[in-house]
Parts: C-alpha cells; structure tokens; sequence
C-alpha cells in the first residue's frame, strides 16, 4: 500500500520574506528581460508614462543601480572601468531632460572634473531626491542639508557655471 500524501499546506508569507523578495524582483515595467542599455532603451516607448507616477518611477530608478552594476556582488557602478559612463547613460534615459533638466549639467559636471571613481547606491538613491527637489537654476538647494559631497561639489561648480553665464 503506497504511503498517504500529506495534504499541502500554505504558508502564510512573513513580513521578511515579502520585503525579501520585493528587493530581488524588477518593477513591472523591466520584467522583459532588460540585459542590456540597448534593450531598456527599446522599452522606453512603454513606460513613457511612469513618470506620471512618482513611486512606480522611483521603484524603477532605485531597481536599476542593481541592475546597472557590473556584478550583483558589487556595491557600487564604476565610472572608470567595466561599464564606464554607464550610470550617465541610465540618467539620461530615467532621468530626461523635458522633466529634469539639471541631468544634463550634472553629467557636463561628472565628465569635466571626474569627482569620483563610481557612484555608491547612496549617491545614487539621493540623487533622485535632489533632482526632484532642485531647479535647474539650484533654486530649492538648501547647504544644510545632508546631501552627498558629490552634489555639494556638483552645487559649488553649478554655481561658478550660473555666473559665468
């Protein structure tokens, strides 16, 4: 007589393996199997509209440092080797110039004076904030607050860009 199969049980999932796999799993928007730039470039028609909500397009920006990195194990996306210019290019596509225009200037800032060796998911994460929150004119920008010292020193050279101009 063949042993009695237990009957299946479902588990209920726990708060850690809910937050678990909400970091591992891309937004909706890029779960076509983007592995490359050229092919988050061809989705752009598709989620043109992500902008119109705020947090489907932060969930978005904040999935792609992971996926712009050079290998999951890496904390940073390096801007010398590997993928250089690759963080610029992810800017320039999640981040355009119709509704962020200092982008444009940030990146100008990144390539003149080569502050740093690679963006660390802080500088990244905060970022986003920052072009949000200031014009391209810096109107908004508060020195008190905790920015990185990247967008400190992108602010300081803006500022020399605005009275040159």
């Amino acid at each position: 007589m063949p042993p009695k199969r237990k009957a299946a049980t479902t588990t209920k999932p726990t708060k850690s393996t809910a937050v678990k796999k909400q970091k591992t799993t891309p937004p909706k928007t890029t779960r076509s199997r983007v592995d490359s730039n050229e092919k988050l470039q061809n989705l752009l028609d598709s989620f043109r509209n992500i902008y119109d909500d705020p947090d489907q397009h932060k969930e978005l920006y904040h999935w792609t440092f992971k996926f712009a990195k050079e290998s999951p194990d890496q904390k940073v996306i390096s801007m010398e080797t590997g993928r250089p210019g690759f963080a610029k290019a992810m800017w320039g596509i999640l981040l355009p110039d119709e509704k962020f225009p200092q982008v444009r200037s940030f990146i100008e800032f990144l390539d003149e004076t080569n502050p740093v060796k690679a963006i660390n998911k802080d500088q990244w994460t905060v970022y986003l904030e920052f072009v949000g929150a200031v014009g391209n004119d810096l109107e908004g920008y508060d020195p008190n607050s905790a920015w990185p010292t990247l967008i400190d020193n992108y602010v300081e050279w803006r500022k020399d860009q605005l009275e040159q101009d």
